[in-house]
């Protein structure tokens, strides 16, 4: 098995994991982020009541600032064609880890390389 070591992850014991999408798959890897101490936060298109007092529902453009791991659980329609884009991609913070766990055209990937580096 691989394991995949990022020095982003390690720095602080605090981090913030934003998920875009709030499904079955996404409320599991949000119980994994908050064993491992994260901050959990999410975008939904729709509001979703959570039991969970560790987990919060924010707006797209503060899921963007506030995560230093993003990953995306939605499925691709006319509306998330293009999500992550080069205007997305300068909201986000330095050094973001983007986890595409989504089918589609959800990142688009022409010309943002310069937005990465």
């Amino acid at each position: 098995m691989k394991t995949a070591y990022h020095p982003v992850l390690y720095k602080s014991k605090v981090k913030a994991l934003g998920l875009i999408g709030y499904g079955h798959i996404a409320q599991k890897v949000a119980k994994i982020g908050h064993t491992f101490s994260m901050k959990i936060i999410f975008y939904n298109h729709r509001l979703k009541k959570v039991p969970e007092s560790w987990i919060q529902q924010v707006s797209f453009d503060e899921l963007l600032r506030q995560s230093d791991v993003l990953s995306l659980h939605v499925i691709q329609t006319p509306e998330t064609i293009d999500l992550i884009n080069n205007d997305t991609i300068a909201k986000m913070k330095n050094g973001i880890i983007i986890l595409n766990t989504a089918r589609g055209k959800l990142v688009n990937g022409s010309g943002h390389q310069e937005c990465l580096e």
